[in-house]
């Protein structure tokens, strides 16, 4: 790999007796893992607690936790139901879907308003494929000029007392 010029190497140590393969595959799973700590930290909000006390923030880690599963849990269903890999769905637009269609779940008023509730639901968060992007652009990223953050000092004509 190399970064700033300089080529560094990457060391991956285990102490699992396993085929190099399987290191290899259990390694790329956490990929996974980080995106689902970034969802955690940016898009469920726990990259900041707001609770004064210890329980407090237990408690708001804990729902935090539990809204996270909730909405993995409707991206596998729909998922499911549409024959799709549920990392190939967004997990922000899918909470998005989930909230939206929740005053809906809420207000059925027989198990099969809710069963076609849920169904659209299911069917919405269905939709919110992340584009395919196997490789990276074969152009070099746009970047804007760097400008002085300051203004140029003005020559004084008149000889006035900074001169």
């Amino acid at each position: 790999m190399l970064c700033g010029g300089k080529l560094i190497q990457l060391y991956l140590v285990t102490t699992l007796n396993l085929p190099i393969e399987q290191i290899l595959e259990l390694y790329g799973f956490r990929w996974n893992i980080e995106l689902d700590l970034r969802s955690l930290k940016q898009t469920v909000d726990l990259n900041t607690l707001r609770s004064l006390t210890p329980d407090m923030a237990a408690k708001e880690l804990v729902l935090g936790v539990t809204s996270y599963n909730f909405v993995r849990a409707a991206i596998c269903a729909a998922a499911r139901a549409a024959n799709l890999d549920p990392r190939q769905i967004s997990f922000s637009r899918a909470q998005d879907g989930v909230n939206a269609c929740m005053p809906s779940l809420q207000m059925a008023r027989s198990e099969q308003e809710y069963a076609r509730e849920l169904d659209k639901m299911l069917r919405r968060i269905a939709q919110c494929r992340l584009p395919k992007t196997s490789h990276r652009p074969s152009y070099p990223r746009a970047t804007w000029p760097r400008g002085n953050p300051f203004p140029r000092k003005k020559a004084s004509g008149t000889g006035g007392a900074h001169a």
